[in-house]
């Protein structure tokens, strides 16, 4: 049969062009497949690994903010959707400065169920990425703002036992000077929701560690109770070198989170915060007579050292066991 008498005949030429038609859909599903392939390679090989968050027992190491993950983020996982489009990569990691570490961007729940008025109700807060210290201040550090920065010195009650130690934490600081010594260095006090989130993590473990009970491997703290003629501070009677209880760091890497001496933090308290408080980037009420202090100190009872707890203190006072640690944006 001839090319000619084929493609004269009306029913070859209708089965023909069907026939095109089906090659041609199918031609056009193959080449996609193969585009929406060579971008899912392209996208996993220029994908950068998480580094460590948490050094050896000398202290933390710097450390990176991670992409959100899913349970941070809220969503499923970055799988591609039906209909072949690609979920954009993550943002590209960021170093932490040194002596922080970095907390990534993502939701909590702050306050606890069981806990007193001020930490009730316990509600979700979601925070952006932010660095914080890995530990308090030291009093070398802090001189350092006082001899060459804006900085006043300590109050008349320190020094007190081990304050003359540089590696120690800086305490006799009122609310203004935490907040000064922070501002000369680039940094800023953590809100109350930094502060809580760094310490806890997102999983809702009581203590940085977790959930075991407070014990002197873990945190300077009193553990002698209430005998009047007990050494506290884990038989040391004052606080101890910032970093000393590697076996106690959050989540984050962050040391000291419990015990040693307690921090200022940016927020004015309310005992009713909580329950108006936003659900983004809390950073407390508009004013008041009150800061707050967090994460107890080397005197505080067990009681005092869950990472939900609430301290307050008027900004102006000065006190040996209250020192501060500072946070920075990326």
């Amino acid at each position: 049969m001839t090319r000619t008498a084929l493609t004269s005949n009306p029913e070859e030429l209708a089965r023909l062009e069907r026939d095109s038609v089906r090659a041609a859909r199918a031609a056009q599903r193959f080449a996609a497949a193969v585009l929406v392939l060579a971008l899912g390679v392209l996208w996993s090989i220029g994908r950068e690994p998480i580094p460590e968050s948490i050094g050896e027992a000398g202290g933390p190491a710097t450390s990176a903010i991670e992409a959100p993950t899913p349970a941070d983020a809220g969503g499923a996982a970055d799988l591609p959707p039906q209909g072949g489009a690609l979920v954009p990569p993550p943002p590209a990691l960021t170093e932490a400065p040194p002596g922080m570490v970095a907390v990534p961007a993502g939701s909590f729940v702050m306050g606890r169920a069981d806990g007193g008025e001020d930490e009730r109700p316990p509600h979700e807060v979601t925070l952006g990425a932010y660095f914080i210290d890995a530990t308090e201040v030291t009093v070398d550090a802090y001189l350092a703002c006082v001899e060459r920065g804006p900085c006043r010195a300590p109050g008349p009650r320190c020094p007190g036992p081990g304050a003359d130690r540089p590696t120690h934490p800086v305490a006799c600081v009122d609310w203004n000077q935490a907040q000064s010594y922070c501002s000369w260095v680039g940094k800023r006090l953590p809100t109350e929701a930094e502060w809580e989130k760094a310490a806890r993590g997102g999983d809702q473990r009581p203590y940085p560690w977790g959930h075991a009970p407070p014990t002197c491997v873990r945190v300077a703290f009193n553990d002698r109770g209430e005998d009047p003629g007990a050494v506290r501070g884990c038989g040391r009677g004052a606080s101890w070198p910032v970093g000393s209880f590697a076996a106690g760091a959050s989540p984050y890497g962050a040391l000291d989170m419990a015990g040693n001496v307690w921090e200022w933090v940016a927020d004015h308290w309310s005992p009713d915060y909580y329950a108006e408080s936003p659900r983004t980037d809390p950073s407390g009420p508009e004013s008041g007579d009150m800061r707050v202090r967090r994460g107890g100190s080397w005197r505080s009872l067990g009681v005092f050292l869950p990472s939900a707890v609430r301290g307050r203190m008027d900004p102006a006072e000065r006190n040996e066991i209250v020192g501060f640690r500072c946070a920075k944006s990326p």
